[in-house]
């Protein structure tokens, strides 16, 4: 298990691997202070910079008298776009659409609480990596949500949390948009995933080929495939292009959340996406 996993185990939530509100709220608990990334780093005695990485983990590890997972990192999954949470709020969740049945099935079925400021993108991409994480059980795997922060900023600090690591696999969950928020103008248009690697970099290439192959079987076998031409695809996105080479990375956009179809296709499937993006990263790994 991972280090995150074995606070959680101890603190008494989900051991998902993912640093997320719950296991945020049941450390600061269990540490006497507020459940705050901040206020945390500075209960355990780290640099409270709101980046619950690998040496705050082990910090926070420590205080409450659990292992430090000592392993190499197999698997690193970003959470894509915190920086969006508040800029898109509430932009992203039209009220017409959401008043009807769909709507208010896709928000159900993510979990979607109105008084939090989030992106639909953002709730999307946590649902997905925990699932994803889920399905690499016996892995050793981080999930990484940063805090809000501006777009440059959070890209760098993945960037540098994961080159810290060095994961064999590094994933990060995104899904796509045309068109903005017109939920019903782009209702019947594009859908289906995507997987970007970087050129000149064979393993990821793999990773995306596997990955993609796997996400376009679990779409065919439940009735719903993309219409996207090219699956894997060449990208030169800053949060795979500025990792060591050596890690094998790819940036995985898994639909189109601007169009109803999709995303309610995803919202009802998050499970099987995420264990079809496993069975990729799996495949990769052998």
């Amino acid at each position: 298990m991972s280090t995150i996993q074995n606070i959680q185990a101890k603190v008494g939530v989900a051991a998902d691997g993912l640093w997320g509100p719950k296991t945020r709220a049941a450390v600061a608990k269990a540490l006497g202070c507020k459940a705050d990334d901040r206020a945390i780093q500075g209960k355990v005695g780290v640099a409270a910079d709101g980046i619950i990485g690998t040496r705050s983990a082990a910090a926070i590890a420590a205080a409450l008298g659990v292992e430090v997972s000592t392993g190499r990192v197999h698997v690193f999954i970003d959470i894509g776009h915190t920086a969006d949470r508040a800029r898109e709020y509430p932009s992203s969740f039209s009220p017409d659409v959401w008043r009807g049945e769909r709507g208010m099935g896709i928000i159900q079925r993510l979990g979607f609480n109105p008084s939090v400021k989030d992106s639909l993108e953002h709730i999307m991409n946590t649902a997905i990596a925990g699932a994803v994480a889920r399905h690499l059980e016996g892995l050793s795997v981080q999930v990484f949500d940063k805090p809000a922060m501006e777009n440059d900023a959070e890209i760098s600090a993945v960037i540098a949390e994961a080159n810290a690591v060095r994961p064999r696999v590094f994933v990060s969950i995104h899904h796509n948009a045309q068109g903005g928020k017109a939920w019903e103008r782009m209702g019947g248009t594009a859908s289906g995933h995507v997987v970007y690697h970087m050129a000149g970099r064979p393993s990821g290439r793999a990773l995306a080929r596997e990955v993609a192959e796997c996400m376009d079987d679990f779409r065919h076998r439940n009735g719903m495939a993309g219409n996207r031409a090219d699956q894997v695809q060449e990208g030169s996105f800053a949060v795979i292009r500025k990792l060591d080479p050596q890690i094998a990375a790819c940036l995985v956009e898994v639909g189109f959340y601007d169009n109803i179809n999709d995303a309610a296709f995803i919202a009802e499937h998050i499970d099987g996406l995420g264990a079809a993006i496993a069975e990729g990263v799996r495949a990769s790994l052998c």
